[in-house]
């Protein structure tokens, strides 16, 4: 239903960017208690509840969120985050010199007129605390997130090579890859493998 896409994107705004905005306590690693949530004036307009947001994050097909009952129940995005009040390391799985051979394609998607800049300066994390990609490409069963379904420029790297030359990954419990870049946020051009259009078409190799 509308109303629920509309909760959805409104949690999305709270938990993955301003938290802090609506006064909210959040952790290191992306929880906010729900009650503290619902209790928002712009939560009662949406008539939100625990037994509406239960269903959300149980209904949401690329398991954005989590939901915890400690008890109360706790809530956060599981990837996503802007904030730096939220850090990888406690939101997300470091992967290490084994795991990282776990994902042969690692794909990050976007429109075709950031190619052009991508192509000059690399990959940015840009207001992100990470650069998301998807464990290979939007149409095999696997991969439920990490890619929106518009992008129009497919961008592969090499995990392994940027991994053994110092960057660190990320892996969310949806499965999407994060790479927070350098100290600039930026995984350089030389970790690209190859670049394709949605008509298959080579970019780059």
């Amino acid at each position: 239903p509308k109303k629920n896409i509309h909760i959805s994107k409104f949690l999305s705004l709270i938990l993955r960017h301003k938290a802090k905005d609506f006064g909210l306590d959040i952790e290191p690693s992306g929880f906010i208690k729900l009650d503290d949530i619902i209790n928002l004036p712009q939560s009662q307009k949406l008539y939100m509840t625990e037994s509406l947001i239960q269903e959300i994050v149980a209904n949401d097909e690329k398991g954005r969120f989590e939901l915890v009952n400690r008890p109360p129940f706790y809530i956060r995005a599981v990837q996503g985050h802007s904030m730096a009040e939220v850090t990888n390391e406690e939101t997300l799985v470091k992967l290490n010199e084994n795991s990282i051979f776990d994902f042969p394609t690692v794909v990050h998607g976007t429109k075709e007129e950031f190619w052009k800049l991508i192509e000059k300066s690399g990959l940015n994390r840009m207001k992100r605390n990470a650069i998301h990609f998807s464990i290979g490409y939007n149409d095999e069963n696997h991969v439920k997130s990490g890619m929106r379904l518009n992008c129009e420029v497919f961008i592969e790297i090499n995990p392994q090579y940027a991994f053994f030359n110092g960057f660190n990954f990320f892996i969310s419990k949806n499965k999407v890859i994060l790479c927070p870049g350098n100290e600039s946020g930026v995984l350089p051009v030389e970790y690209i493998k190859k670049v394709k259009d949605k008509k298959g078409n080579c970019l780059y190799k």
